[in-house]
Formats: structure tokens, sequence, C-alpha cells
């Protein structure tokens, strides 16, 4: 998640995620003892909590998350849904508000007129509000579905480094143990420290991720909240209707 929008293209702003893929590094997992019984998750290390927890998450296909970035710049709050094949992102802040939809190989976006002049750099776009059908073919196709994937879903909730793990807590209802670690850089923030809370009853998914840290090119600092559910459930997107063809919108010649 960029901290600050950026002039060239209004993805670094609201692409929740960095371009690369990163994959968690397996760990081995204790075998069960003698007497036969396997080990309670929470007395595993944090690194093999973690890798058991993300690997759950892989085998759904599909979750929901809302992420909050609260900076000293500004606030926003993306709602996102992934499945196997595509998904959904919802950006609001700081006067932008874009939905960016991925079906298969042809992305679908409704943005407003200040989503618009940032990301195609055309005012007043009659295009405002309505849904835009860009095929893969587009030049930036690449740029406008990043972070709305699955994977780019998972990759997100790794702290790196040397993990600590918490007391077991609770969130809500649910019972956790958060790991630690220094701030994965698929969250667009730096220098800073990074914890996953995991539900400590099976299948151990991913609950509740915060960062904190700084994004030095836009010299802001703050925190970020991606808040997971509906792992395994979540509805795949469907085709809006109406939509503007992507080269009759007034958009692909920019």
């Amino acid at each position: 998640m960029e901290l600050a929008a950026s002039q060239r293209t209004i993805r670094r702003r609201i692409g929740m995620l960095a371009a690369i893929t990163a994959a968690v590094s397996l760990v081995a997992i204790p075998s069960r003892s003698s007497a036969g019984a396997a080990p309670a998750f929470t007395s595993l290390t944090p690194a093999q909590m973690l890798t058991i927890s993300i690997a759950g998450a892989r085998t759904t296909k599909s979750g929901t998350a809302i992420v909050q970035v609260v900076t000293n710049k500004y606030k926003s709050t993306q709602n996102l849904t992934v499945v196997a094949n595509g998904g959904e992102q919802h950006y609001v802040g700081d006067g932008i508000d874009a939905i960016i939809r991925v079906i298969g190989k042809t992305c679908y976006l409704k943005e407003n007129a200040a989503a618009i002049e940032q990301q195609f750099g055309v005012k007043n776009s009659p295009a405002a509000n309505r849904w835009v059908a860009v095929p893969s073919t587009y030049s930036g196709f690449n740029d406008l579905i990043e972070g709305v994937s699955f994977g780019d879903l998972t990759s997100a909730l790794t702290p790196l480094g040397k993990l600590t793990a918490s007391k077991p807590t609770k969130i809500g209802k649910i019972s956790v143990i958060g790991i630690s670690g220094t701030v994965n850089p698929k969250v667009q923030l730096s220098k800073g420290t990074e914890t996953v809370y995991i539900s400590t009853t099976k299948p151990y998914l991913p609950v509740k991720v915060i960062a904190s840290g700084s994004e030095v090119s836009a010299k802001a600092v703050g925190s970020v909240v991606i808040t997971v559910s509906k792992w395994g459930s979540t509805p795949a997107p469907t085709v809006p209707n109406p939509v503007l063809q992507f080269a009759t919108s007034g958009l692909s010649a920019n």
C-alpha cells in the first residue's frame, strides 16, 4: 500500500500490494512424537506457525480484506475481495474513489473524475463513474490489476526477518497469536514492523495484520491495518452492465 499518490499512475496509490511475487519459505514442522501426539500449534516456532497459516490460507483460494491506511499525509480505506481467477478492489481516500474488478483477462474500472485524471491524464472524462472494460492487451494492464489477486493478498500477510510470537490473546471472540517481524515490502512500507494475528484453532488462518513504517518517496509515516475474513467463501465477481469498451472510452489513447 503506497502512502501517497504518484503523479505517474494512480495504481501506486490504489494498488494494495507490490508487483513482485514472494513465496513463504517452508520450514520443517516437528513430526508426531513417539507417543503419537502432534505438537500443540502454539508450541511451534513463530516461523512454523506462520508457514502453516499461510499455507492453509492459500488452499482456500478466496478471501476478503479491509485495508485501512492512516498516515501524516492522508487516510484511506480499501475493500478487497479475491478469488482464484480474479477479484475486486474498492479504494476510497483523499478525493479518490476507484473500483478495479478483474475477471479472467479483463479488467473493469469504475473511477471518479479525480482517479481518471491521475491515472490517465484526462480531465473531466465522460467515462467518470461508468464501468470501462480494459483488455489485457492494454500496455498498462498489469499496473491496473496489481494487488487484485489471491496470491498478492497472502504474500502481504507475512512479516519478514527474525520472528517472535506473542502470548495467545483474542480479537473479538477469536483466540489468536501474534507473529511479529520486519514489515513486508508488499505492504509498501519500509523501516517498520509487522504483526500477523493467526487463529490458534484449525485451520489456523490469518485474522488481522498491523504494520507501521515509512514510505520514503512520499515522506510519509503511518500504519496499515488489514482485517481478513471469509476465507474460502468469497463469491466470484460478476461482469458489470452496462460497460464502455476501452477503445471508445476516450482513455485508450493516453
